[in-house]
């Protein structure tokens, strides 16, 4: 039934919620380790793996993004 209604599975929707979330989060300047928690995440590294996911990011476009760039502008999105 959610699915009909929303278009899309639950999980996937769950999914969108927290990206939606976790970009609010990261460009309000929240720390990524909080942001982890307050989403749901079990660790900083799950949460950092779904966020390249969603991004669509490889290891290429990873280094090529922080490259040059602090700690803190990394996470500017």
């Amino acid at each position: 039934m959610f699915t009909r209604e929303k278009g899309i599975s639950p999980y996937r929707y769950i999914e969108y919620i927290k990206m939606t979330e976790a970009k609010k989060l990261l460009k309000a300047g929240e720390a990524l380790l909080d942001i982890t928690y307050q989403l749901g995440f079990s660790s900083q590294s799950h949460f950092t793996n779904f966020l390249y996911r969603k991004l669509d990011l490889t290891s290429d476009h990873r280094s090529l993004y922080n490259e040059g760039r602090t700690r803190n502008d990394r996470w500017s999105l």
